[in-house]
């Protein structure tokens, strides 16, 4: 065991240091992800629309958190081209845990939850984002894409809701959104877009992508704000119900 051990540690050392980053990561993300999803899959036997939300719930909690400092940063010293398109080390481990949860989410969703794997928000939100990790790490840009990682933060609150109805929390949902996919975004992209033309290869490709999301959360926050008024009545009825049933 010892002499396997071995050969296997004597084989990462011949790697470049960015690989291995990427056998370390992508070992722990895979370990913890899948983990969470099969000790959370006994207990959502007949929730298979819970079942689906628990790799999103897992990864978007601890990306938010792990990614405050990088967004700290962000707000208090403002866009800095140097540190945008670099590579921090916070930043490989964040894109390689969040490339790890791309491929498992497909993975897993077409064996467990077919249903719930929107094409939209699936598949293709999902291929995107691994090219865009694959260029940003190639060229060793990944903070471009880490800076955003705190804007998870709405996810864990849908996802939550999405595990357990009783949790659910539209207009928490729709506070950190606006904060984080709007505010937070469109100051970010607005960097990103204003600099296009800067020398560095990804400046152009990372100012097309802010833009198109910046879009897409614009989109989807007026999807929300239209539905707003039928969701808090919903839940009016729901908490009416239950006053009456006590």
């Amino acid at each position: 065991k010892n002499g396997n051990r071995s050969l296997v540690m004597d084989f990462l050392q011949t790697l470049p240091l960015q690989q291995q980053h990427v056998v370390y990561d992508g070992t722990a993300a895979f370990v913890v992800q899948l983990s969470a999803f099969f000790l959370a899959k006994p207990l959502l036997a007949n929730n298979n629309r819970g079942l689906a939300w628990i790799l999103s719930a897992v990864v978007s909690l601890l990306s938010t958190i792990l990614a405050i400092p990088m967004a700290w940063s962000f707000v208090v010293d403002g866009f800095d081209p140097d540190v945008i398109y670099a590579e921090h080390r916070l930043a490989t481990f964040l894109c390689n845990f969040f490339f790890v949860f791309l491929l498992l989410d497909l993975s897993l969703g077409s064996l467990y939850y077919p249903k719930y794997l929107d094409p939209l928000s699936g598949w293709f939100h999902h291929t995107i984002f691994a090219i865009l990790i694959v260029i940003l790490k190639w060229y060793k840009a990944s903070n471009a894409l880490a800076f955003a990682f705190v804007e998870e933060l709405p996810t864990f609150v849908l996802a939550i809701g999405s595990i357990r109805s009783d949790y659910r929390q539209d207009l928490l949902f729709g506070f950190t959104f606006f904060v984080l996919r709007l505010c937070y975004h469109i100051s970010l992209s607005s960097g990103l877009v204003t600099r296009y033309n800067i020398d560095h290869p990804v400046a152009l490709i990372s100012a097309g992508f802010a833009v198109l999301t910046s879009a897409m959360h614009l989109w989807w926050f007026s999807q929300w704000l239209r539905k707003m008024p039928s969701y808090l009545k919903a839940q009016q009825r729901v908490k009416e119900g239950r006053s009456k049933a006590a």
